[in-house]
């Protein structure tokens, strides 16, 4: 998989995705039963504040799904009205 990124894009990339990974995992640590909502294997994709980083995400996201992954998206915390 190649988004042809510079180094300073893909550190910002890396960095987004990342915060708003641990940002999920301690919503998932404070509401357990959401994890019943993400299909076992499922990759999961998250949707952030950084628009440039969500738009590299659904990249990603169609370049799995072209393997049969199945995507889960998951939404940032600090967004208003954000869910799961």
């Amino acid at each position: 998989m190649k988004l042809n990124l510079t180094p300073d894009e893909y550190r910002e990339l890396v960095n987004t995705n990342f915060d708003a990974a641990i940002s999920h995992i301690e919503l998932l640590m404070n509401n357990p039963q959401e994890l019943e909502k993400i299909p076992q294997g499922a990759a999961i994709i998250h949707e952030t504040s950084n628009d440039w980083v969500n738009q590299q995400n659904q990249k990603i996201a169609e370049l799995l799904q072209a393997t049969g992954t199945h995507i889960h998206t998951a939404i940032e915390q600090t967004q208003p009205n954000a869910t799961l």
